[in-house]
Formats: C-alpha cells, sequence, structure tokens
C-alpha cells in the first residue's frame, strides 16, 4: 500500500454504487487518473465539498488495487467561474473536452500549468492546449465535444 499526496483538479465523478464516487483528476505529480472515494454521496461526508467538478485541491490518494482519495482540502474553487452561468458551463465543457483528449497516467507540467491557469483567470481559449498537444486534428476532435 503506497500513499501519494498531490494537487488535482476534479474533472467529473460518476456513482459507483449507492454512496460511492469513482473520481476524475488531473493531478500535478501523476498526470489523469481515475480514484475512487468511498461514502462521498453520505450527508455526512467531509470530502463531498472539497471534490466538486472544478474544484484545485490537495489530495492524498493511497494505491490499493486501484486508487483512493484519503483526504482532499480545497486549495480554490474557480470562484471567477462559478460567478458567471455561461463562463461555468464552458469551464465544464472544457474538462470533457480535456477527458476525451489526454490520456491517464502521462503526466505534463505545461498541460497541468495551462489548465490550471485557464480555470483560474476565466480566459478559456483552446490554443494553448492545441500548443501544448501539437494535434494536426485537434479541430475536429473539439468539434465533437
Amino acid at each position: 500500500m503506497r500513499e501519494y499526496l498531490t494537487d488535482a483538479i476534479v474533472l467529473g465523478h460518476e456513482r459507483s454504487g449507492d454512496f460511492d464516487v469513482r473520481l476524475d483528476f488531473y493531478t500535478r505529480d501523476f498526470g489523469r487518473l481515475k480514484a475512487k472515494a468511498k461514502s462521498l454521496k453520505k450527508t455526512t461526508s467531509k470530502l463531498a465539498g472539497h471534490l466538486e467538478p472544478l474544484t484545485l485541491a490537495k489530495i492524498r490518494l493511497i494505491e490499493k488495487n486501484g486508487f483512493l482519495v484519503a483526504d482532499a482540502l480545497t486549495i480554490n474553487r474557480f470562484e471567477q467561474l462559478r460567478a458567471a452561468p455561461r463562463l461555468f458551463a464552458e469551464g465544464l465543457r472544457l474538462v470533457d473536452f480535456f477527458k476525451a483528449v489526454v490520456l491517464e497516467g502521462e503526466p505534463d507540467f505545461n498541460l497541468w500549468r495551462w489548465l490550471k491557469n485557464s480555470l483560474i483567470t476565466g480566459k478559456i481559449s483552446y490554443d494553448g492546449l492545441k500548443k501544448i498537444l501539437g494535434g494536426e486534428d485537434f479541430q475536429t476532435a473539439r468539434q465533437w465535444v
């Protein structure tokens, strides 16, 4: 059993059973990864507010048959995005697109910095992502999200 501490942006989540949740993160140290959070949907969960989509949090992961979220603490809730519904919706579209084009387990500090800065400033431009990924089919991929 190994333990890791890293900064992560919550990209999304899906239910896994009655109270458990499977979270999708982009982390500074490990790239994109999925982890399970036990009992996150219970009303007494202390982690639920720290693991909402479009939240930057410091998370502690335990690796045991996959990753398990042990602790989380919010660093930034990207209030600029949350204050404007259209901008928040664009942020959600960005992370959906990000999940579609970025593979799991491949850390990239430039990608991390671009995503974090885009969400902090609220200036969501796909040009920076295009430069980092360098894909020629980038425009085609963006159209289907």
